[in-house]
């Protein structure tokens, strides 16, 4: 179970997605499960894991393929995902 900033999830039709930088500073998109999320956090139950490096805003700018400069770790910019012990 991973906890996600609330702004970093995609809704696409009838899915939840998030953007995830890898290795290679590239983007694309991952559809995730959402097991609870109120306006500052979404609980991710299925779909990412430790470590990965999600967008959390200007997500609406980039696409599939693009290649980005991830920005350090702040509260505002992307962020490494901290894994929730289970409830």
């Amino acid at each position: 179970i991973i906890s996600v900033p609330a702004e970093a999830i995609i809704q696409n039709d009838d899915k939840n997605q998030v953007a995830i930088v890898n290795k290679g500073n590239t983007v694309f998109f991952k559809e995730v499960t959402i097991r609870a999320w109120n306006k500052d956090s979404a609980i991710i139950s299925d779909g990412l894991m430790e470590g990965d490096v999600i967008i959390t805003s200007g997500h609406q700018k980039v696409f599939s393929g693009n290649m980005v400069i991830p920005k350090p770790l702040n509260m505002i910019h992307n962020k490494i995902l901290n894994k929730e012990s289970p409830e």
